[in-house]
């Protein structure tokens, strides 16, 4: 009797400290519902956050937005801002606009750093410090997704205007989008978009967006990745922001024919396929699915 008692004491002590370590756990962790970001699903900006988001494991839900009425903003308490990614914070009763400042935010969250250090376990090549602003290199990096990546996918995405309608085909999976609002953006908002590139090619002066957009990889295949010789721009065994921001942009395109020019058809090697690669198992753990599967799949930095 003694010994019968004595299994069910230490069985139930087990069972405390098993909920104990749980409650500890979900505690240091942001919940579920507590973070939603609004994007559109080819935006290269929000996927800079999404990249981070997923590397990070954060959990996080995904709004779609109409990018013809932008509705799904007209509920958000800050109606000063009409563009995307926006992220909303609900625990912390916070509303952040534009990619560049939601990935500030999460990097100075406790909660994101903690998990940020539990990811690397200790290595001692990757740091916050490191891994948030690094040397002269990495900003570089970051900068560039911004302002030469994402400005030249655009007018890739959008070459002729079919092009441009398979882009907006992902409209089709939007469950919170009716028949007549997917009809409305797959045609309206991809005969916007087309002509909307071909500003982005003035302003920028792009003769030919297939050779430029080469060009810019050439650079960071060259430069950042010194021809396959590191697996990532960080040049250590993890990467950086700088990986996550360059990635995130080139994410935004998977599945259109600018994805397969950018990684192969403009490639003279794997170099840059397979960093895209490794980046893909680092951030989405399987290269086939997201962290956040609750999502219904122009932007602003």
């Amino acid at each position: 009797m003694m010994m019968k008692m004595n299994v069910v004491t230490k069985s139930i002590r087990r069972r405390e400290r098993v909920h104990d370590i749980l409650k500890r756990a979900l505690s240091s962790s942001p919940s579920a519902s507590s973070l939603t970001l609004y994007q559109y699903a080819i935006c290269p900006f929000c996927h800079k956050a999404k990249a981070l988001l997923s590397y990070a494991s954060i959990p996080h839900q995904i709004v779609e937005v109409n990018p013809l009425t932008k509705a799904e903003l007209k509920s958000l308490d800050d109606q000063t801002h009409k563009k995307v990614p926006v992220a909303v914070i609900e625990d912390q009763q916070k509303q952040i606009n534009g990619s560049n400042e939601i990935l500030q935010h999460l990097l100075n969250d406790p909660k994101v750093q903690q998990s940020l250090s539990d990811k690397w376990n200790g290595d001692q090549e990757m740091t916050l410090e490191t891994f948030r602003q690094g040397e002269h290199v990495e900003r570089w990096w970051y900068r560039y997704a911004d302002d030469e990546l994402a400005s030249l996918l655009y007018p890739n995405v959008c070459r002729t205007l079919t092009d441009s309608r398979a882009a907006f085909s992902y409209v089709k999976n939007v469950h919170n989008f009716s028949p007549l609002q997917k009809i409305m953006i797959h045609n309206l908002g991809a005969l916007a978009m087309y002509f909307a590139a071909s500003k982005i090619k003035s302003k920028h002066n792009i003769k030919n967006e297939q050779k430029a957009l080469q060009t810019a990889l050439d650079i960071f295949e060259k430069e950042a990745l010194e021809e396959g010789q590191y697996l990532f721009s960080s040049q250590r065994t993890v990467p950086d922001m700088g990986d996550l921001t360059v990635y995130g942009v080139l994410r935004s395109v998977k599945g259109l024919p600018a994805h397969d020019f950018a990684l192969k058809e403009s490639r003279e090697s794997n170099i840059l396929l397979d960093w895209y690669m490794r980046m893909e198992k680092e951030v989405e753990g399987d290269p086939d699915g997201d962290h956040h599967r609750n999502d219904d799949t122009g932007g602003d930095k």
